[in-house]
């Protein structure tokens, strides 16, 4: 039993000396598995987290791929109850999240940069391919995002109408459109170049301003309208 009260003595101090050098650095220099383990401390009471926190980044490689693995995987290792994967499981959406939330008062169309780094952000915990749409005021202060398909998706299921149909329940008088090539390539294929110019000539008649539509890779963003062969079309086309 006095074996038992040491080891759990000397486990929590471990643990406020971490949670001690967090609260005075941040996470700048903490490395994964310390990442991992303090994390951990607020899912599994009693236990020798870093370890565990070892354990799992040499199984699945890094950080990331550890709070990116299949629940099943996760639950393989001792002490991961459903509260502790949850944790875990949670940190990519909470952090996808956070991101978006902290940069939606203050993404305009203005600046390319806020925008990706929105697009990213929402992106960031989805694996399979979705479309979503910004929807924005005169100000280009983003109003709404709206899922509108998940899964396979086909282009001609994105319709002029339904995007009126959004937009004008929020009162918005510009649109983005974003969708993910879940395979990492940013590349537009001729589906999407045609599909974004029939639905900027349709959306200009009814009064909304489709601004632009991004195609979100694994590394980088590709915006269609800002693209020299879109530009090229809506000249020849006389669209605005």
């Amino acid at each position: 039993m006095e074996t038992k009260k040491k080891s759990e003595n000397l486990h929590e101090g471990h643990r406020g000396r971490v949670r001690e050098r967090f609260a005075k650095e941040g996470l700048e220099h903490f490395e994964g598995h310390q990442v991992l383990e303090l994390l951990l401390f607020y899912a599994v009471k009693r236990a020798d987290t870093n370890e565990l926190a070892h354990r799992m980044i040499d199984e699945f490689g890094s950080l990331s791929a550890v709070l990116e693995a299949p629940v099943e995987e996760l639950a393989k290792f001792p002490y991961m109850t459903e509260p502790a994967v949850t944790l875990l499981r949670l940190m990519p959406e909470l952090a996808a999240y956070y991101r978006s939330d902290k940069l939606k008062n203050i993404c305009t169309l203005g600046n390319y940069n806020e925008l990706f780094s929105y697009v990213r952000a929402m992106f960031m915990p989805i694996r399979q391919e979705t479309v979503m749409l910004i929807l924005m005021d005169a100000g280009s202060r983003i109003l709404k995002t709206e899922k509108l398909f998940e899964g396979t998706v086909n282009m001609t299921q994105i319709t002029a109408r339904l995007i009126a149909t959004h937009a004008l329940r929020h009162g918005a008088v510009m649109a983005v459109l974003a969708h993910n090539h879940p395979d990492g390539n940013s590349l537009p294929s001729k589906e999407d170049i045609d599909t974004t110019l029939h639905l900027k000539r349709a959306l200009e008649g009814i009064g909304i301003n489709l601004t632009e539509h991004l195609v979100v890779g694994r590394e980088d963003v590709t915006p269609i309208i800002q693209s020299s062969l879109m530009k090229e079309l809506c000249t020849s086309l006389n669209v605005k």
